[in-house]
């Protein structure tokens, strides 16, 4: 018997309530989530049955999902995928380019159990796309949705132990392997050991002034918490970007720091653009965003203000209402400037408070840097300085998953 469902039909009391009330999905439209690599993940209509045909028709898609498909069961399967978010039971999302719209796709949970907080995430990714991070930019965004948005606990994914693709998928969507499940299932070639990975939702307890021994940091940050730092600098020596490479190099265990390199590919903000489509590096940078659980910001002082170009990109990212925008966002900053950069940190903080932005004041940092300590592999080669950058890092990961926390300022 499995507790999560409950025995005897249901009808023995829980000692434990259920971790998501029933109807926390069909009391919801199915969203539409954006993911990095410009991808956006929507629910599958009728109109997509033959690229779900094309997709069945593939060996390998065949391979690992022991399904083929004409289009009369395409179509059946697509309805189903419908009714699924209705009954909680799956939640099925096509992988299209926020470009040109085309499917790249399939990603989902399944064996959804509400009650006991977990479910399964499953995908597949045509030939074409296959080979530039697709399969690991969704199942991300997926496994972020499932356990910041719906709030489930444990998500769980399966693969043959001969399906190297996959293991490396699950490693770069922080699904830590548990163990392999011998002669677990019939594949056309005969019985597959699996691969067990699991990713679980875990929160840091608050910051306690330093003496939260490293093992406990270490094991709480076992989901990966995903950054995105944003230099405002344009400039190729810049130190904002050196102190934002040296944080990346340094990033701290469970931490996934990536750099937003964008910025001088933006248009000038103009809200008669700020429509779908939107400009593609405009779509690039939210879906980075939403694909981040917090941003770090790195903000060079011009003329007693922030950079125009750096100013821009706010600008964009203040007129995004998707899910997993900056609003409500954990942020922080490092000052890297000798001369204190007061206007341009003045001037950061109160865009920051028209965008909703969530501020973990512990983790913004003064860290003075010169061209002088950059390296010629373009970090910061002063171990003290680099070890205040991860400081950073560690204290923000550490904070900003509870917004509730004493240690954050929530602007509004």
């Amino acid at each position: 018997m499995d507790p999560a469902v409950g025995g005897h039909h249901g009808l023995v009391p829980r000692l434990t309530a259920p971790l998501v009330a029933d109807g926390a999905m069909r009391a919801r439209p199915q969203p539409i989530l954006r993911a990095a690599n410009q991808l956006v993940l929507r629910p599958w209509r009728l109109g997509d049955v033959d690229a779900v045909v094309a997709a069945y028709a593939d060996r390998e898609i065949q391979q690992w999902n022991l399904q083929s498909l004409d289009t009369s069961e395409a179509e059946t399967w697509i309805r189903k995928w419908d009714k699924t978010w209705a009954t909680e039971t799956e939640a099925c999302w096509a992988i299209t380019s926020a470009s040109s719209g085309s499917i790249l796709g399939r990603v989902a949970l399944r064996d959804i159990r509400l009650a006991a907080g977990r479910a399964q995430i499953t995908y597949w990714i045509l030939p074409a796309a296959r080979g530039q991070g697709t399969a690991s930019a969704a199942a991300l965004e997926i496994s972020r949705w499932a356990l910041h948005d719906l709030g489930l606990h444990r998500l769980e994914l399966l693969h043959s132990v001969r399906n190297l693709r996959s293991c490396r998928v699950a490693e770069k969507a922080a699904f830590r392997l548990e163990g392999t499940l011998r002669s677990a299932l019939l594949h056309p070639d005969g019985w597959h050991d699996m691969h067990l990975h699991a990713r679980i939702q875990q929160k840091c307890p608050p910051d306690d002034g330093g003496r939260l021994e490293a093992a406990a940091v270490e094991e709480c940050m076992v989901a990966t918490f995903r950054m995105l730092l944003i230099s405002g600098s344009l400039r190729s020596s810049s130190t904002n970007s050196a102190v934002l490479r040296t944080a990346q190099a340094s990033a701290p265990h469970g931490v996934d720091a990536d750099l937003y390199e964008g910025l001088a590919g933006l248009p000038h903000f103009n809200p008669d653009d700020d429509t779908e489509p939107l400009p593609s590096a405009v779509a690039d940078l939210r879906a980075s965003v939403h694909a981040a659980d917090a941003l770090v910001f790195s903000v060079p002082e011009y003329a007693g203000a922030m950079p125009g170009s750096f100013k821009n990109l706010l600008d964009w990212l203040i007129g995004d209402d998707e899910p997993g925008s900056i609003a409500g966002k954990p942020v922080a900053w490092i000052n890297a400037s000798p001369r204190g950069a007061i206007n341009a940190h003045d001037s950061l903080r109160k865009v920051l408070g028209y965008a909703s932005a969530t501020i973990v004041e512990s983790a913004c940092a003064e860290v003075p840097v010169t061209s002088i300590m950059i390296g010629a592999d373009g970090l910061i080669a002063d171990p003290t300085t680099s070890e205040r950058i991860t400081g950073t890092l560690t204290t923000l990961a550490s904070n900003g998953e509870g917004s509730d926390s004493t240690e954050a300022t929530a602007i509004s």
